[in-house]
């Protein structure tokens, strides 16, 4: 897989040093990319679900329009109502999206992990939204792990959205006479919180962009692992992609937060830490809230005893939160709370 974006003049592997090209100058491996062009063609030339897809705008503009008296769907939110007031969102025919990226094991636990980079329509009542015609695989990363440049591969899919940002003619759309002008907006970004920081670069102090508060960007010391902060962001991002720029005016909205990971990694975690005895006082002393021996080896029965109720295609086997607190993945934190 070449990379793309920032990354494309790059010749070998960033994380494992492996030569990109073949000695006939071809990439040594490629994956699959699926435009979204045909597919919202394909939709919105569908008897049912193109009239459908213009009906809920045209209620949401109506809605953008009135006092909000309740919060239920997307366009009931500061960030739909803001782009409807400044005129970006205008014409029934636009359709929203939302773009989505999240690494997943194949088997079990066998370390094998790839990355779907899906898309979906937003503008799709509920009842539908999340079944398969209104969900569109872009591409998947290769594997065998996380991949170090995550963004050559939502690349394709950014520079098409701003293509489809700009205005598409010639779209054939159901139950309206002619051919009409269609354009795509992507309107925000869903993942975990350690997908979300993978996808926008967002890993502390030491991120090429350290927190989603924080819009300037940093450049890689060479030769190092480590960004240094230029006075001028030279993130040449919001240049790539003009079509997009109202995404930087939504601003850390447009990734929403993920608050099973904030809850169950962060602080159940920590406060494992704190009933195990890991932390102490002033005095480096247990707190009073550690557990004693007899009272753990009760909670690892307990645990030991609970193993079988747990599927292994879901999550490893339960195992001593008083031993294994560190290395405690969300979805078996959400089987032990």
């Amino acid at each position: 897989m070449s990379y793309t974006a920032m990354n494309a003049q790059a010749t070998s592997c960033l994380g494992f040093k492996l030569e990109l090209y073949n000695s006939q100058g071809q990439p040594a491996k490629t994956t699959r990319y699926w435009k979204i062009a045909p597919w919202m063609a394909m939709m919105l030339a569908d008897p049912e679900i193109g009239p459908e897809m213009i009906e809920l705008n045209e209620d949401a503009l109506d809605d953008a329009e009135k006092a909000r008296t309740v919060f239920k769907v997307f366009y009931h939110s500061d960030i739909y109502r803001d782009l409807v007031k400044k005129g970006i969102i205008k014409s029934p025919i636009d359709i929203f999206v939302s773009l989505g990226a999240e690494g997943y094991e194949a088997w079990r636990q066998s370390g094998y992990q790839g990355w779907p980079i899906m898309l979906t329509i937003m503008r799709m009542p509920t009842s539908t939204r999340f079944k398969i015609a209104s969900q569109l695989l872009l591409t998947v990363t290769l594997g065998p792990k996380t991949p170090k440049d995550l963004e050559s591969f939502l690349h394709p899919g950014m520079e098409e959205l701003n293509l489809l940002a700009r205005g598409v003619p010639r779209f054939k759309v159901a139950g309206v006479d002619g051919e009409q002008d269609v354009r795509v907006l992507l309107l925000k970004l869903t993942s975990d919180m350690p997908g979300g920081n993978k996808m926008t670069g967002m890993k502390g102090s030491n991120g090429r962009q350290p927190s989603r508060f924080q819009d300037f960007h940093g450049v890689r010391v060479e030769g190092s692992n480590y960004y240094y902060f230029p006075d001028k962001d030279p993130s040449a991002d919001k240049a790539a992609y003009p079509h997009l720029s109202y995404l930087w005016d939504i601003g850390p909205s447009s990734v929403p937060y993920d608050v099973i990971h904030l809850v169950l990694q962060s602080n159940i975690s920590n406060l494992c830490r704190l009933f195990s005895g890991v932390w102490t006082d002033s005095n480096k002393a247990s707190h009073k809230w550690a557990m004693t021996n007899s009272v753990a080896e009760v909670v690892d029965a307990e645990i030991l005893a609970a193993r079988t109720t747990v599927p292994l295609f879901q999550s490893r086997g339960l195992r001593n939160v008083k031993t294994h607190y560190k290395s405690n993945k969300t979805v078996e934190w959400v089987f032990l709370c």
